[in-house]
């Protein structure tokens, strides 16, 4: 009997979760808190919009796993001295899923690894564009649970922050210099929704 060999096998676990492979399209809600903070009080964040960042994802589920982008966004104002200044804070992250069940599954119990970066900038007005005005990498890791009807997913997901000691560095006028670290808290909550196509 023909042995199969470690690549061999990978090649063709990845040829079977591409071929069951869907793209999933939504939007999510997030607030940061920190680990002490009750479940009473973070879904009071939610209720009343406090430190809510929004945005948008997309996936690639493949059976049991999926790989994943996400993109949110708060916009606020903040005063410097007698001046006021519009502010957004944004955050970019990458991820991977494991799906026990499947991605598609009616109950949807997943975990979850990534990395990010966190930053603050001037929304309006920003002498400087290319660069933001703080910033911090990270490592995320968590869990969630989702229910999918059909075509349509709904999920919540907790996801423990790991700043990296690696500094955010820039570059600008000819010079590098590193950013100022972003005030990461160490808990991300989600509730989100999704299209599966």
């Amino acid at each position: 009997m023909k042995k199969i060999g470690p690549l061999s096998m990978m090649l063709l676990l990845i040829a079977e979760g591409s071929a069951w492979a869907q793209i999933s399209l939504g939007g999510t809600a997030a607030v940061f808190a920190n680990t002490d903070q009750s479940a009473e009080t973070i879904i009071a964040m939610f209720k009343e919009g406090e430190g809510i960042i929004y945005g948008p994802f997309i996936e690639l589920g493949m059976k049991n796993f999926a790989i994943g982008a996400g993109f949110n966004w708060s916009y606020y104002s903040t005063s410097f001295g007698s001046t006021t200044a519009k502010m957004v804070d944004y955050d970019i992250n990458g991820y991977l899923q494991g799906h026990p069940l499947s991605y598609k599954s009616f109950l949807d119990p997943f975990l979850e690894l990534g990395v990010g970066q966190i930053a603050t900038d001037y929304a309006e007005n920003d002498p400087d564009p290319s660069v933001a005005l703080r910033a911090t990498k990270y490592f995320q890791a968590g869990g969630g649970l989702g229910l999918n009807l059909g075509h349509l997913g709904l999920f919540l997901k907790a996801l423990y922050m790991i700043p990296l000691e690696d500094p955010v560095i820039v570059s600008a006028g000819g010079s590098s210099y590193t950013l100022e670290a972003y005030p990461l808290k160490p808990l991300k909550v989600f509730l989100g929704a999704k299209v599966i196509l």
